[in-house]
């Protein structure tokens, strides 16, 4: 045997030989941070009710065990106390922010006072969190209220307050000139914020909470709202640049619109994700075809951007190093642009882990960046994990890196490219499916078709509509530029009126239920882990589930009952009669 040399036996990092009969993956060999972030994320749902000092404790212990067992080579007690760990972190994350809000002082000392109390307006002083945002009647502030002046006592306190500002529209348009960190002064009937008590609707205290405002108020008109300071230059200069493309936007498509159109709302909504021109008909039409999604600065919009300037850069000369580490410098300048949302913030966050794992020379899978970037967003701010665009965002990018290669791989031998491009719709719905239908009541088979041409829109428009600004001032050329986005936004309105046109292509489904969103969990949970004809097969379940879904019928009275239903519609009485036999009968006494 002299000479031949022995070929070496391949072995994986759990020291195990690899085998092609492996059925299942851990998560840990797929994608650590992944158990990581789904231990926190369970903490922070199960929110439990312990004292956040000894939690936080137990979860330094456990981690700090955890690692000590590591270093012993004792993995699997070790991996079990570092997910009790992170599951700690997150609970106790919930219950400081969730606590910390509902004492704000501001609502103490309104729930102290009672109700009654605040039937009189009040003077507030405080600073703008974010720009005013623009309705049909109304104008919305968020303020972080510094004082109060109750029956000429002047107050000291903090707190989120939200009020809406009514009167004549001309007024309200005074408020356009308004930053982030202006310090305002107004007149407000204040109230602890209320939705209507039926099952199933919106939840505006919940809310509110997610924002950190206890309180929300109405303002009669805008002249009663004075600005008393500027905010510094970098605290608002965001905010500055917003409102100069926001302009710019309007005038470049003054004469190329007709009245109500949506195309300047599309384009300055793909480029900064600012909906403020968004008309409702549109936003309506949008979400019920399924292809809202573009209009929020999410994955598809980040990865374009980074891509653009990255290759920008390479074609100046940059090396690989410096034009990745200017991505570092420009993608949280665009994210501040944005807003600062939880859609935009993490796919800022994955692609930056991504640009460092190849600084690095890292293999860091997909999976690895979007928990990382999940595990960031919600230590910061762990309220929005109840927040539908945030559970959107994640779970529709969790599922595509997860389930968009099989899909593709199996659509692409018949339909070439286009598979590839199904393949990503698909797998998209996979995750949203559960959140569409608990928050929404809808599922959008549509979106499955309309999205095959609502992406590629969507990323020719973020370049034309970017060219419409920069080119605005030559005249030939800016306006070609603007009837091209406007041509372009057509097509995308008119390909999800076709999409809601399709029988069956969006549609209202009852209420799922927590039975039927623990087994599309469970199934959704496996199909992550498993691997070749397993991963198929929970695909195959996951459709099963969805179908069930769209067939089950709502819950009927049966036909030898009455049934009175009272609802809360705010003002007055509404009464809806079942009679025996089917008729029904609406009652509204206003």
């Amino acid at each position: 045997m002299s000479g031949v040399k022995a070929k070496p036996r391949v072995r994986s990092h759990q020291g195990y030989p690899p085998s092609k009969k492996a059925r299942f993956v851990t998560p840990q060999s797929r994608a650590p941070a992944g158990a990581a972030a789904a231990a926190f994320i369970l903490g922070a749902a199960s929110s439990l009710s312990i004292e956040p000092l000894w939690s936080l404790l137990g979860s330094f212990v456990l981690l700090g065990v955890a690692t000590l067992l590591g270093v012993k080579q004792r993995l699997v007690l070790a991996t079990c106390l570092l997910l009790g760990g992170f599951f700690s972190l997150g609970s106790v994350s919930y219950g400081i922010v969730h606590r910390n809000i509902d004492r704000q002082p501001l609502r103490r000392l309104h729930d102290s006072l009672g109700d009654a109390f605040w039937e009189t307006p009040v003077l507030v002083e405080g600073r703008l969190r974010e720009e005013p945002r623009s309705g049909t009647d109304t104008s919305a502030m968020t303020i972080s209220v510094e004082r109060l002046v109750v029956h000429g006592r002047h107050c000291s306190l903090s707190g989120g307050l939200r009020v809406n500002v009514g009167g004549e529209e001309r007024f309200r348009a005074r408020l356009d000139e308004l930053r982030t960190g202006d310090g305002v002064r107004l007149w407000a009937f204040l109230k602890r914020p209320r939705g209507y008590g039926n099952p199933g609707s919106f939840d505006i205290e919940d809310y509110h909470r997610r924002e950190g405002v206890t309180l929300s108020g109405s303002v009669k008109s805008a002249l009663l709202v004075e600005r008393f300071t500027l905010s510094p230059w970098w605290e608002s200069l965001s905010s500055r640049v917003r409102s100069r493309v926001r302009r710019a936007i309007g005038s470049a498509f003054e004469n190329v619109v007709e009245r109500d159109s949506e195309v300047p709302g599309v384009v300055l909504a793909l480029l900064i994700g600012d909906r403020s021109l968004l008309p409702p008909w549109a936003s309506d039409l949008y979400q019920r075809a399924g292809t809202f999604h573009v209009m929020a600065i999410s994955g598809a919009h980040v990865g374009l951007f980074s891509w653009l300037l990255y290759g920008a850069l390479r074609k100046a000369g940059l090396d690989q190093k410096p034009a990745l580490g200017f991505l570092f410098v420009a993608l949280p300048m665009y994210a501040s642009l944005c807003g600062g949302r939880p859609s935009v913030v993490r796919a800022v966050v994955m692609c930056l882990c991504v640009s460092a794992a190849k600084l690095l020379s890292i293999d860091s899978p997909g999976l690895n960046g979007l928990a990382l970037s999940a595990l960031l967003l919600l230590a910061v701010r762990p309220m929005d994990l109840h927040d539908p665009g945030f559970q959107l965002s994640f779970l529709a990018t969790c599922s595509i890196l997860a389930f968009a290669g099989l899909l593709a791989s199996k659509l692409t031998p018949g339909l070439g490219r286009m598979g590839d491009w199904l393949g990503l719709s698909l797998a998209a719905q996979i995750g949203v499916v559960p959140i569409l239908a608990w928050h929404f009541l809808r599922l959008t088979p549509a979106a499955v078709i309309a999205n095959l041409v609502a992406l590629p829109l969507a990323g020719v428009l973020m370049v034309v509509g970017a060219a419409v600004i920069l080119l605005a001032p030559l005249p030939w050329i800016g306006a070609g530029m603007a009837w091209l986005a406007w041509l372009l936004v057509k097509s995308l309105t008119l390909s999800s009126e076709i999409a809601i046109a399709i029988p069956w292509g969006s549609f209202r489904v009852p209420h799922p239920g927590h039975w039927w969103m623990a087994a599309y969990a469970m199934a959704f949970s496996v199909a992550l882990i498993a691997r070749g004809a397993w991963r198929g097969l929970t695909i195959v379940v996951l459709a099963l589930l969805s179908f069930l879904l769209a067939v089950r019928p709502s819950p009927s009275t049966p036909s030898n009952c009455l049934r009175v239903t009272a609802f809360d519609v705010g003002h007055g009485d509404a009464l809806l009669l079942e009679v025996p036999g089917g008729r029904r009968l609406l009652v509204d006494g206003g």
